[in-house]
């Protein structure tokens, strides 16, 4: 493995985190129940190399430092846990999977809370199981390694009661939560995969307050746009884009923005929103005609100085 490449089979990507109703969660809920806050930084992952005993630093998608070569990067993380003798040491025994939190577009939690990696999953080298956090958070403790915030535990909880901890403010600072993370370790769906579910603020939003966006008579299209693509969904995407090359995105990043705002929309958002609406008929081109729009208008705003993070709730 070197830098830049994807992830091979030792080392694989972290897995999609589903919506808790989403048929991939199914059963999820059924047992102990650990509710973890959703941190709105980078999903990065540190980790040992088997048959090498290299360092590999890695992003979502790929390793960005091997062997501490290069020794600078992805907006400091690299740096940081080459400074970090505790988080390497852990690295060794487990697969450390966690947040890199950089403000993005506005700086929401204390500002001290920055520039720090925050464990939120160990995995094991030669199975891949995730490991309870019993196992590794008193270890993580005593190396000096930060992790991602417990809110609750649960037995049996329902749905409902896991998007009222969305409204928490958060533990490092924000007036409110980006979201929570519902895990059961030893978990595996009808699919065979593990899979973790997730309520977003948005998400509990949209399900407990009128939109003015748009109203039931407008088209679906349209509809959906007011309710999903709003300025934290592009802005978030925007702090994606910034992540991912290391350094903020400006305006020449839009055909990027736009794309990849288009497929989270598309892949994420759109099935789960046509069921709720019991949709009939939508154009998917004129759905991402009216996607890009958006889009375009919340970046460019963002771009040049109008706009920041929670701008839609501004008054």
């Amino acid at each position: 493995m070197s830098n830049g490449m994807l992830f091979s089979d030792w080392l694989p990507r972290y897995q999609h985190i589903e919506r808790l109703g989403h048929a991939d969660v199914e059963g999820l809920l059924d047992g102990e129940v650990i509710v973890q806050e959703k941190l709105d930084g980078a999903n990065a992952t540190v980790a040992i190399e088997p048959e090498t005993g290299r360092l590999v630093i890695a992003s979502r998608n790929s390793a960005v430092s091997v062997a501490g070569d290069p020794p600078t990067g992805f907006r400091g993380l690299v740096e940081y846990v080459l400074g970090h003798h505790g988080l390497q040491t852990l690295a060794a025994v487990y697969i450390v999977r966690g947040e890199w939190l950089v403000p993005h577009s506005v700086k929401d939690y204390e500002l001290s809370n920055y520039k720090h990696f925050y464990i939120f999953d160990c995995q094991r080298y030669d199975t891949g199981e995730y490991v309870h956090p019993d196992e590794w958070l008193k270890v993580a403790d005593e190396l000096g390694c930060r992790y991602v915030p417990t809110v609750i535990c649960l037995l049996d909880p329902t749905a409902a009661q896991i998007a009222e901890l969305v409204a928490g403010p958060s533990a490092l600072g924000a007036p409110k939560r980006e979201g929570v993370v519902a895990k059961r370790y030893g978990f595996v769906n009808r699919f065979g995969r593990v899979t973790w579910g997730k309520v977003v603020g948005e998400d509990f939003q949209r399900r407990h307050k009128l939109h003015m966006g748009a109203s039931r008579w407008d088209a679906p299209e349209l509809r959906f746009v007011a309710d999903v693509v709003t300025d934290d969904a592009v802005l978030k995407v925007v702090g994606k884009v910034s992540d991912l090359h290391g350094e903020p995105a400006d305006v020449r990043a839009m055909e990027e923005v736009l794309g990849r705002l288009w497929h989270e929309c598309a892949y994420e958002e759109l099935i789960d929103w046509w069921i709720e609406k019991k949709v009939d008929i939508l154009s998917l081109r004129q759905l991402k005609k009216a996607v890009y729009q958006r889009g375009r208008e919340t970046a460019l705003a963002f771009f040049n100085g109008v706009v920041g993070r929670g701008a839609e709730n501004a008054t």
